[in-house]
């Protein structure tokens, strides 16, 4: 049983440089791209309660996370992390100019289960679950963002 799963994802889109960061930099901006966000409570500018409805099936389950925003790198990158009863999710996030007005956008997350079902539940469906959610994450992103470069 794996003992945590990791998903990424990589964009390009057409937008500037510092509005692609200051929406990284915006838990609410990241809340509502992460699928089956209900809730972000901001704490600080760096720190925020998140409720997550994750559903698969006719199976669902609310987490309540508190998520942090660190290593924060203006304009070039930034990690977060989010610690709650049933899971531990870290991810980082690197931003790169690819050319006039294309920037590339890097995504990576990997969350660790603490609680007997999602250790269940990430050793039956945890690695195509988590790929999917950073698609969609990716995916809202672009739209919320900038046009996406093919």
């Amino acid at each position: 049983m794996p003992s945590s799963v990791e998903a990424s994802e990589e964009i390009l889109v057409k937008s500037d440089l510092g509005k692609c960061f200051s929406f990284f930099t915006d838990l609410a901006n990241i809340g509502s791209c992460i699928p089956g966000c209900e809730k972000v409570d901001p704490i600080d500018s760096t720190t925020a309660n998140f409720k997550v409805k994750l559903k698969v099936g006719y199976i669902s389950k609310t987490f309540e996370l508190k998520a942090k925003l660190k290593d924060v790198k203006p304009n070039e990158e930034l990690s977060f992390s989010a610690e709650g009863s049933d899971a531990d999710i870290g991810g980082h996030i690197d931003l790169c100019q690819r050319g006039e007005g294309t920037i590339g956008i890097r995504y990576t997350i990997e969350i660790k289960p603490l609680s007997v079902t999602g250790k269940t539940a990430i050793s039956m469906i945890g690695k195509d679950l988590v790929k999917r959610q950073a698609r969609e994450f990716a995916s809202c992103v672009k739209a919320k963002i900038g046009t996406q470069v093919k």
